[in-house]
């Protein structure tokens, strides 16, 4: 294919430098996107960033090493005794496959900065307060558990989208630094930040206050008696409150001398009867 390198130090960006591999033009396709599209060229690098935060970091990838070896390990005697070789060439083999990924790490990180228009890098945490509140959406990652720390360049885009969870609406959003910038608005969910040190960036999320509606209180005929709505009583109908939306109120009708309680009507909820009385009811 032309690689030039394939070891640990390779150069990250010697994928879209390759000479045409198989004579189909895919590499010239991918390099003339980058170099002419800004949106093909801030996916391409933050994708980079992204694996490397997560798959491609040093931690994910020597836990996945230490998985096999877990497997493996145990069965290596069985397989010297049947097939020749010895543990310590095995053991060999296996700090080599160690090596190249920690170097390899290194190298993808510190790399980018030579290969891209990027800065840094800075170790960046996002996160949502309250906890619960919502999620984040960070370039192509859709962090599962906050605080989520990474690393991040400058130079380049970051999108940073935030979900509210139900119950909760996005308020704004804060860079612990100040030195972070968040556009096009802190206000909006939808946004690009861009980061120049490191820093926490953190979408706030408030609970969701319930619409309000008007109830009107009325009595007929009129000065026939008196209603209570949730402990206050209307000095005159028509009387009018404002309540939030699916609230259940306790309201009493107390008819003057020589009335008596016949019914209730209402135009938009619901009354409940209670078992103990027919004068008292509720409204939701």
């Amino acid at each position: 294919t032309g690689v030039p390198q394939t070891g640990p130090n390779a150069d990250p960006c010697n994928a879209e430098a390759l000479p045409n591999p198989g004579g189909q033009g895919h590499t010239q396709i991918l390099t003339k996107l980058i170099e002419e599209n800004d949106e093909v060229y801030q996916y391409y690098v933050s994708r980079y960033i992204d694996l490397g935060n997560t798959t491609f970091s040093c931690d994910y990838m020597l836990a996945v090493l230490d998985s096999m070896l877990a497997v493996i390990a145990p069965e290596m005697p069985g397989q010297i005794a049947r097939w020749g070789g010895n543990i310590g060439t095995y053991q060999n083999n296996v700090l080599q496959l160690r090596n190249f990924i920690e170097a390899r790490c290194v190298e993808i990180e510190d790399g980018l900065v030579d290969c891209y228009d990027v800065e840094g890098p800075y170790p960046t945490v996002f996160t949502v307060e309250p906890i619960g509140g919502g999620t984040l959406q960070v370039n192509s990652l859709f962090p599962t558990a906050y605080p989520f720390a990474g690393t991040y360049y400058g130079g380049i885009d970051i999108i940073t989208n935030a979900f509210a969870n139900p119950g909760y609406v996005f308020d704004y959003w804060e860079t612990a630094s100040g030195t972070s910038t968040i556009t096009p608005d802190i206000l909006l969910p939808n946004t690009i930040s861009r980061v120049t040190a490191p820093d926490t960036i953190i979408a706030h999320f408030v609970l969701e206050t319930p619409p309000e509606f008007d109830l009107t209180v009325q009595v007929s005929p009129a000065l026939s008696g008196n209603v209570n709505v949730a402990g206050f009583t209307p000095p005159a109908y028509p009387w009018t409150g404002t309540y939030f939306a699916n609230t259940n109120l306790a309201i009493n009708a107390t008819p003057v001398a020589g009335y008596e309680f016949d019914h209730w009507e209402i135009t938009n909820g619901h009354i409940i009867l209670p078992d103990d009385s027919t004068d008292r009811k509720s409204v939701v």
